[in-house]
């Protein structure tokens, strides 16, 4: 009777693989901006919260906003 309630719980593996998936979005993200940043011609560097050129400016502000 209670079979749809007890489907929806909250479990340890429901936790583990949630923030597996958010690291993995996080870590893609960052990623796609060194890569645009890249096929920009731009040395990128990239750290856990952003990504950047090395030369610490962007051309213009079109390539700020790709990136």
């Amino acid at each position: 009777m209670n079979t749809v309630l007890d489907s929806n719980k909250i479990t340890g593996k429901y936790i583990l693989v949630t923030a597996l998936a958010v690291l993995f979005s996080w870590i893609l993200h960052e990623f796609a901006h060194w890569t645009a940043g890249n096929l920009l011609d731009y040395n990128m560097g990239m750290s856990l919260n952003k990504s950047f050129p090395l030369n610490g400016v962007f051309k213009s502000d079109k390539d700020y906003q790709l990136v």
